[in-house]
């Protein structure tokens, strides 16, 4: 079945819609107008987890990875992303949220030293390199809180179209971050001009600082932005009836969310999400 009628759409949720119910809890307090994950925090899934710490422990994460929402992929043609929900329990984490496919990740050292990343790659869900085409951000946070210094440092990574050896402007941390928030005040991280987005990170350069703590740099794919002016009522994106349209849901998605608050987000609120799946 082609979708390419609303009654195309319409036939596929009603056939074979997944109707797929989240609670996230806020980990952490949140700093306003940051950038935080959602990926630690308990609720349905569970609290996601992170591989060994290190530039050597790379890995590309699925539904059935350990914080993954697990689905069923689409029998036939394609899965698309159709509806998308969020309703924040408590006014201060109001704002907007993100949700994205955490396709690869990778938990390093504040004061990482430099040298190869391996296994932060998401070529593996991602459709074939080529001027244009579609690949991921870099969101880069903490998951142990970082020390009273900033450190920066840049990394290399491999374009949509396949070309390497591309570097990053410097990345500068803030001293003294909590766990989960953005490493700065950035959301994702700048790209070499010319460049929309990343297939892989292939290695890191320390520049200057000693700061210790941990932190997790993300390779993810946006799917929706949801605007969450009101606590306790649910704000729905309809992909079918506005734009920019249904998104494409590759095989093994792993769903996360990153809020970035209007206020400082109260620890353990529960954020209930749905997302709306079906394929053709």
């Amino acid at each position: 079945m082609a979708l390419s009628t609303v009654d195309g759409w319409a036939a596929a949720v009603a056939n074979n819609g997944q109707d797929i119910q989240i609670t996230k809890n806020v980990p952490t307090v949140g700093v306003a107008n940051i950038p935080h994950s959602l990926w630690a925090g308990g609720g349905t899934p569970v609290a996601g987890t992170y591989g060994t710490t290190g530039k050597a422990n790379g890995r590309v994460l699925t539904d059935a990875s350990t914080g993954g929402r697990s689905y069923v992929n689409a029998v036939s043609g394609t899965m698309y992303l159709t509806r998308v929900g969020m309703i924040p329990q408590a006014s201060t984490c109001q704002g907007t949220i993100l949700l994205v496919d955490r396709i690869a990740d990778c938990a390093v050292a504040h004061a990482e030293a430099t040298g190869s990343i391996t296994g932060l790659t998401a070529t593996s869900r991602l459709p074939a390199a080529a001027t244009g085409a579609e690949a991921c951000q870099i969101f880069i946070y903490v998951s142990g809180a970082l020390s009273a210094a900033a450190n920066t440092f840049t990394l290399t990574y491999t374009n949509e179209a396949g070309t390497g050896s591309k570097t990053t402007p410097n990345i500068v941390t803030v001293a003294s971050a909590v766990a989960n928030r953005s490493i700065n005040t950035g959301l994702f991280v700048p790209l070499a001009t010319g460049d929309t987005g990343v297939r892989s990170v292939d290695s890191i350069t320390a520049v200057s600082g000693a700061g210790t703590g941990t932190i997790v740099i993300c390779l993810v794919r946006v799917l929706a932005r949801i605007p969450i002016p009101v606590a306790g009522v649910i704000v729905e994106r309809d992909l079918i009836s506005e734009l920019p349209g249904p998104r494409t849901i590759y095989s093994d998605t792993c769903f996360d969310w990153i809020l970035i608050p209007t206020g400082a987000a109260a620890a353990s609120t529960p954020m209930l999400g749905n997302l709306m799946l079906a394929y053709g």
